[in-house]
């Protein structure tokens, strides 16, 4: 009996350990040779590369070689892998993109022309927005994945987002008031 327990038990525990490889060096430098290859329209290329370098180290750290091969899968296996990165590897680096896609929508609006001094104004609330993120763009994320679990494009879903538009223009009115 307790050599069919201590088989189980190691069983169990290298089956275990192989759902659990860590993604190398090598691994999350092809991530982010990967990201760095497929640029997105909305980021300067110097954003591409800050944001590409943030989730290449959150991708060594917060995924397994499993979590990889999982989320290429078109079932609710794949889903959870690819919201475990939305959550993990994404929302940590979001503040990156979010303040110079919020810079650029801003100082581009002719709103802002109004409301004093587009580049000082603009700065001002991309900078609270970003702060805002960093601290709270996993929470923000898990709020957003509840209501819908299948988005798409993570930073279109965060703009989409009602509360994280308030929040936006009442950082671009906190600005004003400065």
């Amino acid at each position: 009996m307790r050599i069919i327990c201590l088989t189980l038990l190691g069983c169990f525990l290298s089956t275990f350990a192989l759902a659990a490889t860590p993604i190398s060096k090598d691994q999350a430098n092809a991530y982010y040779e990967a990201c760095k290859k497929s640029p997105d329209p909305r980021f300067s290329a110097e954003v591409q590369d800050l944001f590409c370098a943030c989730t290449a180290s959150h991708y060594m750290t917060a995924l397994t070689v499993e979590d990889v091969k999982t989320m290429g899968q078109q079932n609710q296996s794949g889903r959870n892998a690819m919201n475990k990165m939305i959550l993990d590897v994404y929302a940590p680096c979001i503040q990156y993109p979010t303040r110079a896609y919020h810079y650029d929508a801003c100082i581009t609006d002719p709103k802002a022309k109004i409301l004093g001094d587009p580049t000082k104004l603009c700065s001002c609330a991309a900078d609270s927005v970003a702060s805002h993120l960093e601290k709270n763009a996993r929470i923000m994320f898990q709020d957003i994945l509840r209501k819908n679990p299948n988005i798409g494009d993570p930073m279109q879903t965060l703009y989409d987002d009602a509360g994280f538009q308030s929040y936006a223009k009442s950082q671009l009115m906190s600005c004003v008031t400065r």
